[in-house]
């Protein structure tokens, strides 16, 4: 027997709430929606997730400001928002993504940092991520494994 697996329809307006806590569960949509995203998302499909003649841009200041003195912000990119880590962290980001491929680091909520932090220029698809495996052209898991030794190396300690 199959079991009925159908969501119950989102309350945009929340009727039943006060104004400042109905605001507040709205924030909190949009930055469910926004750690929930891997790009970033635009206008258009966070105002699905609020009330009719609230204002996304207002909710994301107000969120922005309850994020202040925290490890990420939310930034505006591409026409949308999204978090990302704040560069202060850069340096821990760096440590903990070291032998990582893109699809892990990506894990680590550091995608803008990609680029201009984190990896140097693409290199031979030859390397692989110690994770998955998987071809890495960016090299860090040839820069991990050359401070570790080579796997014969490794199993001798």
């Amino acid at each position: 027997m199959a079991k009925d697996r159908s969501e119950p329809q989102l309350d945009r307006e929340l009727p039943d709430l006060p104004q400042e806590l109905r605001w507040r569960e709205w924030m909190r949509r949009i930055e469910a929606v926004l750690f929930a995203s891997a790009t970033p998302v635009l206008r258009e499909d966070l105002t699905r997730v609020v009330g009719q003649g609230a204002s996304v841009d207002l909710l994301v200041e107000d969120l922005a400001a309850d994020l202040e003195g925290r490890a990420f912000e939310i930034a505006q990119v591409a026409g949308g928002w999204m978090f990302r880590t704040r560069a202060a962290y850069a340096p821990a980001i760096r440590a903990a993504a070291d032998g990582l491929c893109r699809k892990y680091i990506r894990r680590l909520n550091a995608s803008v940092l990609l680029d201009t932090v984190i990896l140097p220029a693409p290199r031979t698809a030859e390397r692989r991520c110690h994770r998955c495996r998987q071809a890495d052209p960016f090299g860090s898991y040839a820069r991990s494994r050359s401070r570790r030794g080579s796997p014969a190396q490794q199993r001798r300690i």
